[in-house]
């Protein structure tokens, strides 16, 4: 049991203990109570959660108050899209009790519980309505190496209560921080953006070799493709991870394109492994039909991805993207890149 004081000196006692399967309806609450209803849909879904909880695939630490309500919790994800990854997840306090220094209890208890979980790398992807979060992360030691940008609606009546003027939609920023994998293998990258993924992994401190752009293997026959995608049409969404390129891949794209043209404000993630040879080919394919390139997602169990970005719906990708100062020179780059595909 810890006892907390706020600054008027009021005392609050809580008890910090792994989440149990039972906790699900708090946890859902906390949820809504920080994100509305613009959280990733599964999470509202309380037999998902407290099923994910008791197999472990979903981890959380609980602050329990007296009356065995939750103040807070922070969770680790560790069976995400990208195998062999821990995603660190919602870090969350009742607003009524902030003040008190709840986070700042619970997150060394989830840190060292993602520490003690083999894997080849730690994310978080932190919303850019604000840098707080993004800002904790770096005092841990975490590395901005990317943007996912425009991924579901916002919820007008989302309680975001200390940000004004909101985005359409959200926005993270992909923080990493390298753990079992240090070696990220030959880099299929576009000569443009070299430069900054050598500055990604020498920030990480993983090793890497650049493939020189006449290297023989890029002319490889592929074979067929490997890739999954999802389409969030309620959000105009799609997330695409392409892990290896070749045949199906260019017809599926072009389909999703027609398809998803209906949709209003339709947003487009395309993740592609750089270990990859057809990767530059790919991404010459994608900066044809209006994609940009937002960064990395390195370490990513056996793959190394970079990211493309497609908003054909909103006047402006970035509109109100907020990062922290080290990955600011980025977000201007990155705009003209924009710039360059939307001329």
């Amino acid at each position: 049991m810890s006892r907390l004081y706020n600054k008027e000196g009021v005392p609050l006692e809580v008890d910090l203990r792994p989440a149990r399967p039972g906790d699900a309806p708090g946890i859902i609450r906390l949820i809504r109570g920080q994100y509305g209803e613009n959280y990733m849909p599964s999470f509202y879904d309380k037999d998902w959660l407290a099923g994910g909880i008791a197999r472990g695939a979903l981890r959380f630490y609980a602050a329990e108050l007296p009356g065995a309500s939750l103040g807070g919790i922070a969770g680790l994800d560790a069976e995400g899209p990208f195998p062999g990854t821990l995603i660190l997840i919602l870090l969350l306090v009742d607003k009524a009790l902030r003040g008190y220094g709840l986070g700042k209890l619970i997150s060394p208890y989830i840190l060292k519980e993602a520490s003690q979980i083999p894997c080849t790398c730690e994310y978080a992807y932190s919303l850019t309505v604000e840098t707080i979060s993004q800002s904790f992360l770096e005092t841990e030691g975490f590395k901005a190496a990317g943007l996912l940008l425009n991924r579901y609606l916002l919820d007008p009546a989302a309680p975001y209560a200390t940000v004004a003027d909101l985005p359409l939609k959200v926005s993270h920023l992909i923080a990493c921080y390298m753990r079992d994998k240090k070696d990220a293998g030959i880099l299929y990258v576009p000569p443009s953006y070299q430069a900054f993924t050598g500055e990604v992994y020498q920030s990480l401190g993983a090793a890497y070799t650049l493939a020189p752009p006449g290297d023989p293997d890029r002319n490889r026959a592929a074979g067929t493709a490997d890739f999954s995608y999802i389409q969030a049409d309620a959000d105009g969404y799609c997330e695409m991870i392409v892990r290896k390129t070749g045949a199906g891949l260019r017809e599926t794209l072009e389909e999703l394109l027609d398809s998803c043209a209906a949709f209003p404000r339709q947003t487009f993630n395309i993740f592609i492994n750089m270990n990859d040879p057809g990767c530059p080919r790919l991404c010459s394919f994608l900066e044809e039909r209006g994609f940009f390139f937002t960064g990395l997602q390195p370490l990513s169990g056996p793959n190394e991805f970079l990211i493309y970005h497609y908003a054909p719906g909103l006047a402006d990708p970035f509109d109100k993207v907020a990062v922290v100062p080290s990955f600011a020179k980025h977000l201007d780059w990155m705009r003209s890149l924009h710039r360059r595909a939307s001329s």
